[in-house]
Parts: structure tokens; sequence; C-alpha cells
């Protein structure tokens, strides 16, 4: 064996100092290695001067041959697809996952691309401009809320795992990469994931000190081993086990024995983990086994027949010599033998596995002896923390927190003699192949039969759609909002690059969402004798809301055991500290000295607050339209046109414009059908099949019918109105405090009585921009900060059962929902535009299930039927793929309890046949057979409705 340290791989900051190298994963050709380091990069390297000392002295032959840029945060994790290599996932502390491909056009050789990220050339050795390779992201998968700590793919490539500093393992489709399932047990941090090569299991390895098996046919937990991993350390960044090609063991890392530092290898179908690997002094962070298998002669093999047990390396000879002793006994066991362990003991065959700890060494062990076939002791200067072989088996590459590589390289039949690869898949035979779920019923196959027809016409749609240049090819749906008979400007999406990096796993803080504005006392600065200035705690009184005097994001509150009481009237100043004016409350001056309990007097306890900044927001009043000297509005239904005009001269010193005339007219062609004078210049008008209506500048609404008639009095609002919706029978108004008013005015009712729209202004941050602040400082030492980024209401309209629909300037959209009494945010366009928007990179973003379901509520909440069955669909498939058979049966049940007396349940939906409609995501949910039996029920449950035999009760009953 030969090691040596390849200087030339590393990861430099921008001071050229070395980073610390996370991952490292050689491509299944053996020609080029991926590095994942601290500086958010990945690079490829060339392999052959690793393999040739002349190509490494060569400054012609290429060593860097491309650089991936498309994180924001470290990389911690970089894996090849198996077999092929056609495509490396890498996972960050961006809580990202990139799935990169190689361009062979050359399109993004220039340095960028469209999706955001940097994709550059490698700067070659001898600089000849040979030798490079163009990559770019096909694919960024969102859905981690932490680090992406590891990703793996599944043997048959079928699948991806990942896992990071939370609590869940994510598994992605390895052809489409959408997320199928999100699997949930551990309670700590999952730090690596491993795929058994059958195909049956996953095994995770968790800071909560267990490993999980996984089965892959339904995802739920086959076993858990907590035995040797109870008394470990917990100070291991990864926690990267790995699976052995045989499938008979998997070695876990960070376990103990005793005190001693070990990787546990746990068998195969009873999940124990007896047998450990020992040698290290410090914890083992990651173990990776070779994935050729070799076949030992009876010369080399130092163990007895495969056919009982093989002594592995204990932690004392002691029990190596009992382990010696149970194998010279006849083997008499009467008990079942795990799965595959029977034709596995057949085979003289020897797994390699290589073992990467905190104490800065490298082992490499064989099943066929009981010694490390090779302890390389301290050939880093740093932490061990990803391992990779060549395909070969011949050559071993490890990286290590220190930023550097190191390479092992072994002779030819220094582990065996390799064993052909049909007969490495006559030993997996022995374990099956990954179980599917069966079918059980005819009328699932049915199910599935015509889930695949319906998908085959989408599938055609969708290509006829994009080639016809209409929609995104996805039915993405759309919130229409009616404007019949009024004119308001439209809110146009801006749609910009998509942005592949994004923020660190740090989150930035956001601030509390602002409250009514609160008028912060002065801090008082005081200087002690000594010459030291002081600023002193400032009470905030009770009496004012909890909210008012809340400290915002950043405030420092202090607490403390003592308790703390209000000072008498006597010794206290007025100060207002309601956001309206309408509340006063008396705010003592504190001297600095804290009460004891002792000398508490009745009274209510009050607050201390240190300096700190303030975020200060008021109430905006919205913009009051320029009274215009005439005003059209067309009435389709009437076939009229309605006209103000102001007629005289305005006088400069009358700026409400009330000298003259200001005329109301209904015109039907060139025939005049009524007119009207009013008091004050109008601000809208405004008219439908039932009424007309004018609001002028003094808040002022006059209502009347078809004819001209004065329908009411004038209605006088609280303030000018700065928005008018006329709808079927409902008028809007909005007012420049933020009040809304909607009236039936066929009935003269009331429906929605001056809801406030100041919540909806509130300034808000997002991931896509970050608001500018302005903090001075005064010499008080008072601090305040003022935003600078405001909203406004850029369209009013009403939905047609007159439900008001509003949209802010951030491009959200609200609507009010009368029975709850509260705004609904119903629709954001620029989510949904990324959502929806494919770019030249091939990057997508679906909707998430919590999307999904948002989108369900919204178009039910507004009316919109057609919506509400396409996501329906959209929703149904995502459940089928996530597995989410609870939420599933929920939906079915909803669906198919029929309430034919009238009540809240109903028949239908928006219109729509509950029935009908569950037999239409039926094929759909059938798609996971571990629904079949929910959607067999339904299925029959829908025939017999159909039939004439309405089913009496829920099926959750």
């Amino acid at each position: 064996m030969i090691a040596a340290t390849l200087s030339w791989i590393a990861h430099m900051n921008d001071k050229r100092h070395k980073v610390p190298i996370y991952s490292i994963a050689v491509h299944p050709s053996g020609t080029k290695v991926a590095t994942g380091g601290q500086d958010a990069q990945i690079k490829l390297w060339n392999l052959a001067p690793a393999f040739d000392e002349r190509l490494e002295s060569d400054r012609a032959t290429p060593k860097l041959i491309a650089t991936l840029s498309a994180h924001s945060g470290t990389v911690l994790c970089v894996r090849w697809q198996n077999e092929h290599g056609r495509y490396l996932a890498s996972g960050s502390d961006d809580c990202r996952i990139v799935v990169w491909s190689r361009d062979t056009g050359g399109a993004f050789g220039s340095g960028s691309n469209n999706s955001g990220g940097n994709i550059s050339r490698g700067n070659l050795m001898g600089d000849n401009g040979s030798g490079g390779e163009y990559w770019k992201p096909m694919k960024v998968l969102m859905g981690h809320e932490s680090d992406v700590a590891h990703v793996e793919w599944s043997c048959d490539n079928t699948y991806l795992a990942s896992c990071g500093f939370e609590t869940s393992v994510y598994i992605w489709s390895g052809t489409t990469f959408e997320k199928l399932h999100k699997l949930e047990g551990h309670v700590a941090f999952v730090k690596g994931v491993t795929w058994d090569p059958s195909g049956k299991y996953l095994a995770t390895q968790s800071d909560d000190k267990t490993v999980k098996i996984w089965r892959v046919s339904d995802w739920s937990v086959e076993g858990q081993v907590t035995k040797p991993f109870g008394s470990a350390a917990s100070t291991t960044f990864f926690r990267r086990l790995d699976w052995s090609p045989d499938g008979s063991v998997v070695a876990a890392v960070n376990a103990e024995d005793g005190a001693v530092p070990v990787a546990a290898l746990i068998t195969r179908g009873d999940w124990v983990a007896e047998n450990f690997v020992v040698g290290h002094t410090a914890p083992v962070e990651c173990a990776r086994f070779n994935s050729v298998l070799y076949e030992v002669s009876s010369s080399v093999s130092s163990p007895p027949p495969p056919s009982t047990p093989t002594p592995t390396p204990g932690t004392s000879e002691q029990q190596q010599q009992q382990q010696q002793q149970q194998q010279q006994q006849p083997q008499t066991t009467t008990t079942t033998e795990p799965e595959g362990r029977k034709e596995r003991s057949k085979e003289s065959v020897a797994v390699i596995c290589a073992i990467g700890s905190q104490d800065h060494g490298i082992s490499v062990w064989s099943s066929a002896k009981n010694r490390a076939v090779v302890a390389a002791k301290r050939i880093f200067k740093h932490s061990v923390l990803d391992m990779s072989w060549t395909p070969d088996g011949m050559y071993l590459f490890a990286c290590s927190y220190d930023g550097t590589v190191a390479m092992l390289a072994f002779e030819d039949g220094e582990f065996g003699t390799p064993v052909s690869a049909a007969e490495k898949e006559r030993i997996l035979s022995a374990y099956g192949t990954k179980r599917k779920q069966i079918l059980e019923s005819a009328i699932q196959m049915g199910l599935e039969e015509e889930e695949r027809v319906e998908s085959r016409k989408a599938m055609g749609g969708r290509m006829i759609g994009l080639m016809e240049g209409g929609s995104n090819g996805f039915g993405t749906p759309t919130v229409t909002t009616p404007t019949r008979g009024v004119t308001a400007t439209a809110v146009t999406p801006v749609h910009t690059n998509v942005n592949v990096n994004g923020p660190s796993s740090v989150s930035a803080m956001m601030p509390m969402p602002p409250t009514t504005p609160v008028q912060v006392p002065k801090q008082k600065v005081t200087t002690t004798t000594d010459g030291r200035k002081r600023i002193m705690p400032t009470f905030l009184g009770s009496s004012a809301p909890v909210h008012h005097v809340q400290p915002q994001m950043g405030s420092l509150q202090q607490q403390t055991d003592t308790q703390m009481i209000e000072f008498p009237p006597t010794t206290t100043s007025s100060q207002n500290v309601s956001g309206n004016g309408a509340s006063q409350c008396n705010i003592p001056v504190s001297n600095g000295r804290k009460r004891k309990a002792d000398e508490m007097v009745d009274g209510p306890r009050v607050q201390y607050i240190l300096p700190t900044i303030r975020t200060t927001w008021a109430a905006p009043n919205l913009a009051l339209p320029a009274p215009k000297p005439k005003l059209v509005t067309h009435v389709a239904s009437l076939g009229t046109v309605l006209e103000y005009a102001h007629i005289g001269r305005t006088s400069t010193s009358n700026s409400s414009g009330n000298n003259g005339t200001h005329k109301l007219t209904c015109l039907r062609g060139t025939q005049q059908v009524w007119s009207d004078t009013l008091p004050h210049p109008v601000l809208f008008i405004g008219g439908t099949e039932m009424f007309y209506a004018a609001a002028d500048v003094k808040g002022e609404i006059s209502i009347y019918s078809t004819a001209g008639r004065r329908v009411v009095p004038p209605v006088v609002l609280e303030g000018a109105p700065t928005y008018m919706v006329c709808e079927d029978k409902w008028l809007m108004c909005m007012t420049v405090h933020g009040k809304v008013w909607v009236w039936d005015v066929k009935t003269l009712s009331l429906t929605i009585d001056g809801v406030s729209i100041v919540p909806l202004l509130r300034p808000q941050l997002t991931d896509e921009e970050e608001e500018e602040e302005e903090v001075n400082r005064n010499t008080n030492g008072e601090t305040t900060t003022t935003r600078t980024t405001e909203m406004t209401i850029t369209t009013a309209t009403l939905l047609g059962d007159g439900t008001p629909h509003v949209t802010t300037s951030k491009g959200d959209a609200y609507a009010y929902h009368r029975t709850m009494k509260s705004w609904c945010r119903v629709f954001n366009p620029y989510k949904a535009t990324m959502m929806s928007r494919t770019g030249a990179g091939g990057l997508s973003f679906a909707p998430t299930t919590t999307e999904l379901e948002v989108m369900l509520a919204t178009h039910e909440m507004v009316g919109q039927r057609h919506e509400y069955q396409a996501t329906l669909r959209r929703y149904a498939r995502k459940l089928a793929d996530e597995g989410m058979e609870e939420k599933a049966r929920e939906v079915c049940d909803e669906l198919l309890v029929v309430d034919h007396s009238g009540g809240s349940g109903g028949s239908c939906v928006l219109g729509l046949p509950k029935r009908e409609l569950l037999k239409e995501i039926l094929p759909t949910l059938a798609k996971n057979r571990s629904m079949q039996r929910l959607t067999e029920y339904c299925a029959l449950e829908v025939a017999e409705a159909a039939a004439g035999h309405d089913p009496g009760e829920s099926m959750s009953e």
C-alpha cells in the first residue's frame, strides 16, 4: 500500500488559504473526483495526475477541470449517480440540493447561467485551455429546513435520499427529482444515510444515538439499533454509515464499546450490533465499503470456514479468544437465521471497509482477517470527514477538515481475487430484490390502468399546449377577479431570473410584525460621581395593551427574581403610549433602584427595558385621487353611459372645487336618460344593471336606480373614498383611512362593516429582498428606526358573492372571509410564477403539499370551481407520491359523505358533485398501492351510490 497527499487538490478562500473539504466522491468511470468545500464551491479534478507521477509534474496535464458554483453556503456532501455518473448531487448549508448534469454544448462556459448560479470552467494547470468540462444545475431540490449534511443515491438510481441538521429524511425521485416521501422518526439531527444494495432497505443514523432501518416497500421502520451508541460522544460533524456491497452488514460510526471508540457492524435481518471494528483513539466519523467483493483463498484466509461465524476485531484479546472457542464448537442452534445468512455463508468472499476517525487516521479492514489490512495513522492534521473508493477498488481517496486530500493505493491481490459482477449479483439475490406492493384486487388493477390512460392523455395535451405557446403545460390555476363596472390598474407580475443562491442556514433576524405605533419615552443620561455616564432604565406603564409595549426583535428584556413595582402617581409624569392617542398612562421615571419584595406595595407589575433599536410604523393613509373635471363609465348590461362633469371655474381659494356645478348625467346613445346635480366634486362613478353610484370628496355616496331615482339618502362615510367598485348588486367603497364597506343595494343591507385593511399594509421582509432601514441616534441616547419601504393597495375588486378582494404593491392578494371575519391571503402572483416557471437551466419549482392545500381553500373561498377541480387532482397526485394516507383518507371522507338535508356538508363543492370529484381522484390515489384498500373501499361506495344504495356512514368510522 502506498499513501500520498495530493497537495494540488484544495479549496481556497479569498486570502488563498486552504479551507475544509467536507466531502469527496470518485466518478464511476474512475477518471475524476468531485470535492465540496467551505468556499461554497464544487470542484472536479482529473485523477490521471494522481495515478501517474509523471503526469502530476507535467504542467500541460490539466488537474482542475471544472468549478461548479450554485450554492450560497458550504458544500457538505457530493455524490455521483451510480453506474454511469450522469448526475452529481450536492447538498449545502443553504438548505438546497442541486443536481448537476454535464453540458456537452458548453452553453454555460461563459461563467454564469440563467439559473442564478455561476458555473465556470476550471483553471487548468498550464493555462492551455484544454481539458475543461462544462456542468450546469439541472434541478434545485427545495424542502429542507436546515443544512443538508448527506445525500445518497439508491443502488439502482431510483431514489435520492437526503438528510441534514433536522429530524427528517427526504426521499426524492431519481428521475423526476420530485419529493416523494418525508421520513419522520428521529428526534435529533440525522447525519448519515445509506442504501441496501438489494434495494429493500434504507439505513439512517442520527444524533439521537440510534440507527433506523426503513423498509422501502412502505417506508416504515423495520428495525432500530441503540445499544452501541448510547455512551458515544456527540462531537462528530457527520455520521456517515455505509452498507456492505454483499448486503450482509451495515457499518455504523460513532459507536463506543466501553470507553473505546468503535465502528459497529449491524447484522442484516436481526439488526443487532454484536461485532465492532476497533483501533481508533477518537470517535469514528465515516465508514466506506469497497464496492468490489474479493474471493479469499484458504492460504490467505485466517478464519475458519465461512459456514461458522467469522471472528472480527473486538475490544480485547479475551473477547477474540471467546469468539475462537465459539467457532470450534459445533453449530447446533435451532433459531431461524436472518434472511440470506444461510446462502451468504456458502461464499468464501470478503468485503473491504475503510474507517475514518477524528484521530486524523484511516484504517482499512477485511472481513477475512481479524486485524486491519492498513492503519494509516495521522495521515491528516485534523478529522477525516469523507472517503470514496475507485470503481476497481484499488484506490481510496479521503478528505479532511484541514483542507487536504489523501490517496491510498493498493497492490493487485492485496485484498484477494475480485469477484465477477455476475457472482456479485448471485450473492445479492439471496436477499431478494426490492419488494413491491402486490395487487390485492381487480379494482386496484382497473384504477391503475385508468390512471395510466389519463396520464398519457395529459402528457399529450401538455405537449400540444407547449407547442401552441399557450399555457405552461402544467395547468397552473390562476385567480381571476371580476372588474365589471370599474376600471382598475392591474398588477403585472415581475419576472426575474431564478436565483439558486439563497440564505445560509443561519437565518437573518426578521423584525416582528409592527403593531400600533408607540411613542417611546426618551432615555435619561446621568453622570456618576466618578464621571461615568449611565442610562436610566425607563418604565413603560401597564395601562396600555400589552402588545403596545412589547419590545421588538433585537431588544433585550431585563428579567430578575426581584419583584418590581410601580411608583406612586405623585412621582410620575404623563406620557402617551397609545397608538391612536385615545388613552394616556403615567410613565414613572426610575432612579435606577430595584425595590425588594419586602418593600412592595399593592400595584400592577411593570417591566424594565434596556435601550434598543425600535422599529416604528405608522398606519398608512391611502392616497386620495385628485378630482377630475370629467369622468365617464360604460354600463354594458344596460347599454348606457354615466358621465360626471364639473361645470364652472374652481376658485384658487377653494381647493375642494366646490365652486361651479357638479352634474351627473346618464345617456343612452345621444339621448339623456336622467341627470342630477351634486354639491361636491365627484371622485368615482360606477354602475351595474341594477343601480348607479357616485362618491364625492366629502365621503358621501349617492345611489340611484336605473331610472335615476334616489334609492336612499346620501350615505356618509368616515372619510373620503379612495376606491369604489360596483358589481352586480354589490357596492364596495374603501376610504383613505383603510376601511372597507360593502352593501347589498338590492336589499339595502350592509354586508361588510368598515373592515380595516391596515394589517395588509404592514411592511414585511421576504426572502427575495432586503428592506433598507435608517437608524438615527440622538444625543440623549434614544434610538429609532424608520422604515423606508411602503406598501399600498394597487387593485380592489369584488368577487361574485360580494367578497372584497385587494392586491398590495408587494404582489400579495387578500380576500375577506365573512364567517371568520378576517382577511385571508389567497394568492401570491410572484410565488406562483416561481413555482410554475422553468428556466433555461431546467430549474423547476413544484408547489408543496401545504401550498396546494392553501390553493384548494382559496379556490373554494372565492368560488373558482374549475381551478378547484384542477388543483384537487394535483393535490391527489401529491398525496399519492408522498404516501400521505391519512390526508388522503380525510379528503375521501369529505367527498364521500353527502348531506342531502342541505346542511353544511351538502352534496356539492362549488356546484361540483362530491362523488364525481372523488371518482376523478381515485385513479390518481391508486398509483400508491399502499392506499389500495382505501381506494377500493371508496370505489365500492361510489358504485353503490350510483346504483341507488347511498352509503350512510363515513368511512373513517
